[in-house]
């Protein structure tokens, strides 16, 4: 989508684990999350699969209270800086369709939803830190590590 004819932006669908690191005080890897999703919410880059906040919700819960993962979920829930989509029909049969493909079991076949939501949804890359869980799904990958930002972050 970068450079198109309709100088459209290329947008980033920001992974759960991306929202986890910026929001857990105790990952190694939160400063880089932060400035990451700082980045591309100042951008209008990022998008957001719904399901990811689901998926946040659950996994700080780990580590924080019911309470205080629900308020950081629905601080990016309500934030105006994502668009945020969701899995309609036709992505959840392309999903189904790349789990099976990719011999996906359990909960594998979330990254495939993940997948195939962004895609129906226009967007062709994916910014996670577990890259290998979205090899053959069709997006381009970047980490925190690859993720291009400004010159100056």
């Amino acid at each position: 989508m970068e450079g198109t004819s309709q100088g459209r932006k290329s947008m980033r669908l920001i992974d759960t684990n991306i929202l986890v690191y910026a929001f857990d005080k105790d990952s190694d890897k939160r400063e880089r999350a932060q400035q990451v999703l700082s980045y591309y919410m100042g951008t209008g880059e990022a998008v957001i699969c719904l399901q990811s906040i689901a998926e946040m919700y659950s996994a700080l819960t780990k580590g924080m209270s019911p309470k205080e993962a629900r308020l950081a979920a629905e601080e990016i829930l309500e934030s105006n800086s994502f668009k945020k989509i969701q899995t309609d029909p036709m992505a959840l049969s392309e999903a189904l369709g790349l789990a099976e493909k990719a011999g996906l079991r359990r909960s594998d076949v979330f990254d495939a939803v993940l997948a195939s939501t962004a895609k129906v949804n226009g967007v062709e890359t994916v910014l996670t830190e577990n890259p290998k869980h979205f090899e053959g799904l069709g997006l381009k990958i970047e980490t925190l590590e690859t993720a291009t930002l400004s010159e100056n972050v």
